[in-house]
């Protein structure tokens, strides 16, 4: 028994030392988070082993750290995502906003509480969109690589998610979708509508135009992309076996069977 002692001492004072440094880092004072750190939460949060989220004092800027699944990680009191945001901040000093999934900001409104997560699931029933929604989804297909689009369930308003970099496998796309249409809209209840250009909306849609905007109206994406990123985005990831059922990326298989590209040419090039 004395050796598990000793080493539960060890791992007692490590522990106690990881805390006195987090709580030195932890901000303090009245603090707003801006629509878009607000959002990022989510994201933050959908991350398996979320670990610190540090925001600059005037809640403009923000960044964050995880640990991976399988991977042990030694976060020295989120100086990671201190280090991260800083370089964001523009000369504005980063605190530490949450530790995993509790607020330790003292001075913040909700300061000790847990941050909810959003719930994400596809909308179902009749829906009709309102011009402000569609035209925020006109737009959302018009992007290189969207993600996720979330409508409240009257029609009135929307959020979105894109990708910067195929494939597009980042964890919390779909969150922030919900949490952007939450912002426009604080007290609806969205919903998933759309993923990648594919409508999942399980139900009638309608629109006062008359006229849903669609994939096919949207500009050509990939022609000018090399056949390692069409297969990437056809493949929906270097591990997928998605082709024909991949919805978000329907397009880029499209393209690669303009270029004669199958799912076994496009294994040897991810």
């Amino acid at each position: 028994m004395k050796p598990i002692i000793l080493i539960f001492g060890v791992l007692a004072a490590l522990l106690l030392s990881g805390c006195q440094s987090t709580n030195q880092q932890a901000g303090e004072g009245p603090i707003t988070l801006s629509p878009s750190v607000e959002s990022r939460l989510q994201t933050y949060l959908a991350n398996p082993g979320s670990s610190f989220f540090a925001v600059s004092t005037n809640g403009k800027h923000h960044a964050f750290s995880y640990c991976a699944d399988g991977n042990v990680c030694e976060e020295d009191g989120g100086g990671v995502a201190l280090r991260a945001c800083r370089e964001r901040s523009q000369g504005v000093p980063c605190k530490i906003y949450a530790v995993g999934n509790r607020i330790i900001w003292q001075g913040a409104a909700n300061s000790g509480q847990r941050i909810e997560k959003v719930k994400t699931d596809i909308g179902s029933g009749p829906l009709t969109l309102f011009p402000s929604a569609e035209d925020l989804y006109r737009q959302y297909l018009e992007k290189p690589n969207p993600e996720y689009f979330a409508v409240a369930r009257d029609g009135l308003g929307a959020g979105a998610s894109f990708c910067k970099n195929v494939p597009c496998t980042s964890p919390g796309a779909k969150e922030l979708a919900i949490a952007n249409c939450l912002q426009r809209y604080p007290n609806a209840e969205c919903l998933i509508f759309a993923i990648g250009r594919k409508v999942v909306w399980q139900g009638k849609v309608s629109s006062y135009s008359k006229t849903i905007p669609s994939a096919a109206t949207t500009i050509e994406r990939w022609a000018g992309e090399t056949d390692t990123v069409i297969c990437r985005a056809a493949l929906d990831g270097p591990q997928a076996t998605n082709w024909t059922t991949n919805g978000s990326y329907q397009d880029a298989v499209t393209e690669a069977k303009k270029r004669s590209l199958t799912p076994s040419d496009c294994r040897t090039k991810t």
